[in-house]
């Protein structure tokens, strides 16, 4: 069966890396070195060796079918190192799971005295596999460039080189050096950092994301006058809407796009040709780098973050890498990623109030890894009667500067189109609870961490709502743990409280 090049290369980038060998080590057993093609020939019948290629002084061999599942055929493969060491991989999810100890586990057994027949055990691996690192304590490089053992709990034996890096890792609060400015897309995400974009099911996520992703494409005015921009290069992952979704929506909207720069790729036609978008697993990120390196984008939507990875999203030690890879990607790539991402469902008692950061769905980790969080919320009072809410977006956090708000809604137009209407200058807060109002005010003003008195709110409203009233809510939100206290009488003192909205260095 003809394997190609490109074949060949999408193998070969989701192998692990050569297992490094310790100082002074001349080289692997080789006495214990495998035969591949006479391994595969007596332990995997009806498999053979559809293509034998040289790779970085080893081999790969592109296996006719895989081992674990026949249909993937030409999409497997065991390579030798050039040290001897053995890999396998095979490009479907399905298979993620499956490396060189679980294939011989599966498929590489011999009699035993009794006859029957068990696994290989450990000590016929061939040195430098991982189950034989594990088995003989063999050291390896780690990240820090100290050799340690996988096993034994060894002392590292280059403690030189590890506290040298760790050493260069030193920096110090130097104003002098000349920072670039911070690229803000489109006004509201900023480069080379992850944002989220949180609302309730709904709630308008999507025809936010498409209106923005089409103003970027074509340069000028972003939602009707809140930003200028230049052309930008836009990359939609759409996990939920599809392809034909955002083209019916686009077609009766009418809004001006330039489609050479929108590259959509959809999560739903990537499952069906058997092609993983997961990126918590290495052929997800594989592709996602694939993708980002051929099209260049400037701006990355993920709609919706929970449909490109399995991870439990309430566990932050799931969430933990996933957040550190987008945001190294982010930084490596120079792109702004943002992800869409659900608020959980709320409790009676939160009903009355407006939205704030915590009710992202699932780990605190997505908060802290974002350097932008907008809310996106419908303001239940400015609801037509057709159904059609206001949507207010606001920051709910920001490391750099905070934009403002403004609201956009559906509603038909005098020719019967239908159209988003946008307010770059609405009533924050105008409608609704007197508590709904001063908080929403306190939100769009004031970051997590930033002190603020009772006078600072009730100069700032205007006489919108009246004094007493807003030492009253402050109060009560202060007692609710909503906002931090701090003093007494005339010296009191309040601010956002949330512990995590820092930036994690």
């Amino acid at each position: 069966m003809p394997v190609s090049a490109e074949r060949l290369r999408e193998l070969a980038a989701l192998l692990p890396e050569e297992p490094k060998r310790a100082p002074g080590r001349q080289s692997w057993n080789a006495s214990r070195e495998i035969d591949v093609p006479a391994w595969v020939a007596d332990h995997l019948p009806g498999v053979g060796i559809a293509k034998e290629k040289p790779w970085n002084g080893g081999t790969i061999y592109v296996l006719s079918e895989c081992p674990f599942d026949p249909s993937h055929a030409g999409d497997s493969c065991i390579i030798r190192f050039a040290s001897g060491a053995v890999a396998f991989k095979c490009l479907h999810s399905s298979c993620q799971g499956h490396d060189w100890r679980t294939l011989r586990e599966a498929f590489d057994t011999k009699k035993d005295q009794s006859g029957s027949r068990r696994s290989m055990p450990y000590d016929d691996v061939p040195f430098g596999d991982e189950a034989d690192c594990q088995q003989n304590g063999s050291y390896y490089e780690n990240d820090l460039g100290m050799w340690v053992q996988t096993a034994g709990g060894a002392e590292p034996v280059n403690a030189e080189v590890a506290n040298g890096a760790l050493f260069a890792l030193r920096r110090t609060i130097d104003t002098s050096v000349d920072l670039p400015p911070i690229d803000m897309i489109g006004g509201l995400f900023p480069r080379k950092h992850i944002s989220l974009v949180i609302a309730a099911p709904g709630t308008g996520k999507t025809w936010f994301l498409q209106r923005l992703a089409s103003d970027l494409s074509v340069g000028g005015s972003v939602f009707d006058g809140f930003a200028e921009t230049e052309p930008r290069k836009v990359m939609i992952f759409a996990g939920e809407a599809g392809y034909e979704l955002l083209i019916r929506r686009g077609t009766t909207m009418k809004w001006p796009v330039d489609i050479g720069n929108i590259d959509v790729f959809s999560g739903m036609e990537a499952e069906k040709n058997e092609i993983s978008l997961d990126l918590d697993t290495q052929e997800g990120k594989v592709r996602f780098e694939a993708l980002i390196d051929k099209f260049r984008p400037d701006i990355v939507f993920i709609d919706t973050l929970s449909a490109f990875h399995a991870s439990d999203e309430n566990s932050s030690k799931e969430m933990r890498p996933l957040f550190r890879y987008l945001t190294k990607a982010a930084d490596e790539m120079g792109i702004a990623i943002v992800a869409i991402h659900h608020t959980r469902k709320r409790k009676t008692s939160e009903r009355s109030f407006r939205m704030n950061q915590d009710e992202a769905i699932g780990s605190s980790i997505l908060n802290r890894f974002s350097a932008m969080i907008l809310g996106l919320e419908a303001m239940p009072k400015d609801t037509d009667l057709g159904g059609n809410p206001t949507i207010l977006v606001w920051t709910q956090k920001a490391w750099y500067e905070k934009p403002p708000p403004f609201t956009f809604k559906l509603e038909k137009d005098d020719n019967g189109r239908l159209a988003m209407k946008i307010d770059l200058d609405p009533v924050v807060g105008g409608s609704g609870r007197v508590t709904d109002r001063i908080y929403i005010y306190i939100q769009t003003k004031y970051q997590p961490g930033e002190w603020f008195s009772p006078k600072d709110i009730i100069d700032g409203m205007k006489g919108a709502v009246s004094d007493s009233s807003i030492r009253k809510c402050l109060w009560e939100l202060a007692e609710r743990g909503t906002l931090a206290r701090e003093g007494e009488n005339r010296w009191v003192r309040y601010m956002i409280a949330a512990e995590e909205d820092c930036a994690p260095f």
